[in-house]
């Protein structure tokens, strides 16, 4: 199982206790092991379905997310939560999941399903998602895997909260597919350039010429062979030509 298919596990452990909150029924009750897998390992959650009148007196949100911690842990880690022990960090994930699950084991978190749903559209943020998920991370992916993806994503716009955050959010779901489709195809200069080119043009006021002639020269290098990336090259040009970042 890689990191990808360990975010959509998260997305669909979010999606969950929102159902379970919204429906009044308690999401204490989710457990590792009510976490099922398929024969395509898609997670189903076993749920023990329990009054609406014992809710309140049973509900502890600083109990719930040590709980997520835990399966953070478990899901990113691959390999069963230290009960002796709470584990400081997790060696393999973004930023952005590291804080999310430092935040989470704190017995006083305070944290609430606001909290997660933030966390959730911050993975995919630009920078969060391609430092990580298109850079950093060597798991080897398929087409199969980012269909899973782009349906779950499809999922979180249709039941987001923040309608207000939409446009944002839409910037940055446009780009995971691309980046993870370049990455499948090992068509890496592309998928350099496309990074490049988010920094360029500064969405969500991002602009950074310096990462962005960084990216275009790798892309241009790795394709040396083959006169370089022809699109690197012309948004090199534009930065050269209006002194961005040279």
């Amino acid at each position: 199982i890689n990191q990808v298919k360990s975010l959509i596990f998260l997305i669909r452990l979010y999606r969950a206790i929102d159902h379970l909150e919204t429906n009044h029924l308690n999401p204490f009750k989710i457990e590792l092991q009510n976490i099922l897998l398929d024969h395509n390992n898609v997670p189903y959650i076993l749920y023990p379905f329990q009054s609406a009148s014992n809710f309140n007196e049973q509900y502890d949100s600083n109990l719930l997310f040590n709980k997520i911690g835990e399966i953070i842990y478990t899901f990113f880690e691959k390999k069963e939560y230290p009960k002796d022990e709470i584990p400081s960090s997790i060696t393999e994930c973004s930023e952005n999941i590291q804080h999310f699950y430092q935040a989470c084991i704190q017995k006083n978190n305070n944290l609430t399903i606001n909290d997660f749903e933030k966390f959730i559209f911050n993975e995919f943020e630009f920078i969060n998602f391609s430092n990580f998920y298109a850079l950093k991370n060597k798991d080897r992916l398929d087409f199969l895997i980012i269909i899973d993806l782009v349906y779950e994503m499809i999922q979180l716009l249709i039941y987001m909260k923040r309608i207000d955050k939409l446009s944002d959010v839409l910037l940055d779901f446009f780009n995971v597919p691309i980046f993870l489709i370049n990455k499948v195809i090992g068509y890496i200069p592309e998928l350099l350039y496309q990074i490049g080119l988010n920094y360029e043009n500064g969405f969500k006021g991002r602009n950074n010429y310096d990462k962005a002639k960084s990216f275009y020269e790798q892309a241009i290098e790795l394709m040396k062979d083959k006169n370089g990336h022809s699109k690197s090259y012309y948004h090199l040009g534009n930065l050269y030509e209006n002194g961005y970042g040279v």
